[in-house]
């Protein structure tokens, strides 16, 4: 999953219950219950190899690398709301299925100015699907500006994490335009 170095591996997985919170209505929680087979971290960077981003608006000392495995991937951006809002850390949520294809979707968050308990999600950036299988044009632009090797900007967690958003941000538009702007949406990337 997007290259991340194996010294933050981490390989958990997470009971699909842990997302049913009371916030969500009981046809929310049955279509979660009934989408996501499985939950797992994969990664997680924490400790200050990359330095932590504490500040009045962000809490930014961890990221985490989540894999989803769906019945359907149509429901990814269903269940990636209901996760990236529980979540309190920055995420970086995995999609797939059994058609061969996955969704990365990644938000950036920053803190309740009136209870810093608690999240506010700015932006949430959902890629179209990506194929596993097969090497096209879309699976390089992700490898060549989203994988832990290509990100150069590494001040903090913050700033790493904005880089990433920043690129799908420019990759989603390129999935989502077509081949007659490639060459023009491949240079915003680079």
């Amino acid at each position: 999953m997007l290259s991340i170095p194996g010294r933050y591996e981490i390989n958990k997985e997470f009971s699909i219950k842990t997302f049913l919170t009371s916030d969500l209505k009981s046809r929310e929680k049955k279509r979660f219950r009934e989408n996501v087979l499985e939950i797992k971290l994969l990664y997680q960077i924490a400790g200050e190899d990359i330095p932590s981003l504490i500040n009045d608006e962000y809490d930014s000392q961890v990221i985490l690398f989540l894999n989803v495995r769906l019945n359907e991937l149509k429901n990814s951006n269903f269940v990636g709301n209901i996760m990236q809002e529980l979540i309190k850390p920055l995420c970086v949520i995995r999609f797939h299925d059994h058609t061969n294809q996955e969704v990365y979707c990644f938000s950036q968050k920053r803190l309740n100015l009136q209870d810093r308990t608690q999240i506010i999600v700015e932006n949430m950036v959902y890629s179209s699907p990506i194929s596993t299988e097969f090497r096209d044009e879309k699976n390089v632009l992700i490898e060549k500006n989203v994988t832990f090797d290509r990100i150069q900007n590494r001040g903090n967690k913050g700033l790493l994490f904005r880089n990433d958003d920043k690129n799908l941000y420019h990759i989603q538009h390129f999935l989502m335009v077509g081949d007659k702007d490639i060459a023009f949406l491949k240079g915003m990337v680079q």
